[in-house]
């Protein structure tokens, strides 16, 4: 990562979620879309536009959903990568609703288990045979 004025050229993290920011381009572009689709025949330029500007922009600005003050500049390969592999639409990925990452699960063993229903058992929470039940259940037995 480069660092450029607290902006950085970024490689996407697949564990994270991330929406694309509006920068100030954007915003002059939807202005004139808007300033000539009211002008007579600017329809027919605003439609131009609008076709041809999302293809020709090569960086994009991108902020994670964990930290969104953090702006991040990715190609537009890269940006159109992810969008397709995390099934994001030209219509959702200004948006910040968060996608979602399935969490990885930690899986207790059974001696823990077990030591846990030891615990209880000792500090008198649960009775003998609630400890022997729940230690049948656990083992299989």
């Amino acid at each position: 990562m480069s660092k450029n004025n607290d902006i950085y050229n970024f490689k996407i993290d697949d564990s994270e979620s991330y929406f694309r920011r509006y920068t100030t381009t954007d915003y002059v572009m939807i202005g004139l879309m808007i300033l000539l689709t009211i002008t007579g025949f600017g329809f027919i330029f605003a439609l131009a536009i609008a076709f041809i500007y999302p293809r020709m922009t090569s960086q994009i600005c991108i902020s994670e959903y964990s930290n969104p003050d953090k702006k991040m500049w990715i190609s537009k390969t890269d940006w159109d990568d992810y969008r397709t592999s995390n099934d994001v639409s030209l219509f959702q990925e200004y948006r910040r609703a968060k996608r979602f990452i399935p969490e990885k699960e930690t899986s207790i063993g059974v001696a823990d288990e077990l030591a846990k229903y030891k615990k209880l058992l000792d500090n008198e929470i649960i009775t003998d045979d609630e400890y022997n039940a729940k230690k049948k259940q656990l083992l299989n037995l």
